[in-house]
């Protein structure tokens, strides 16, 4: 049996994927770089931050999760993310962590992003919903 190769599997996958530690993109593929509108190597090396709406939005997110993560080894949320362009989107996130004791440092979260602008999410409602995970490493 051949070898399995993960790394052609992860930019391949049709849903977005990323590699973090501590919050920080270290990789990622085309798919998710194309649900926040931008293109992946504009990804690579950037806080997670540049994702969200605001610095305090980002924080908030940020210390909300880890006390769940720690206790249940996995959360599940619905929450306005940024694209490269600035408009705002509903994403549905759900992730568990790879270090139950260390969140923040090794996490797994799946991020669903609607496809309608926050603006039309009332008169419109999202049927189609892109993919996107994030594989954080230590």
């Amino acid at each position: 049996m051949p070898a399995l190769d993960y790394q052609t599997a992860f930019h391949l996958a049709p849903i977005g994927l990323v590699l973090s530690r501590a919050r920080m993109i270290e990789d990622c593929n085309d798919e998710l770089a194309s649900i926040f509108g931008c293109r992946r190597e504009a990804l690579i090396g950037e806080s997670f931050q540049v994702l969200y709406p605001s610095a305090d939005e980002f924080e908030r997110i940020g210390e909300r999760i880890p006390p769940i993560m720690t206790a249940q080894g996995s959360y599940a949320d619905d929450r306005i993310m940024k694209r490269a362009n600035g408009e705002l989107f509903w994403c549905h996130v759900t992730g568990r962590s790879l270090r139950r004791a260390i969140p923040k440092r090794s996490s797994a979260p799946c991020a669903t992003s609607r496809s309608c602008a926050l603006g039309r999410l009332n008169k419109f409602p999202c049927a189609v919903r892109p993919i996107s995970t994030t594989v954080s490493t230590v």
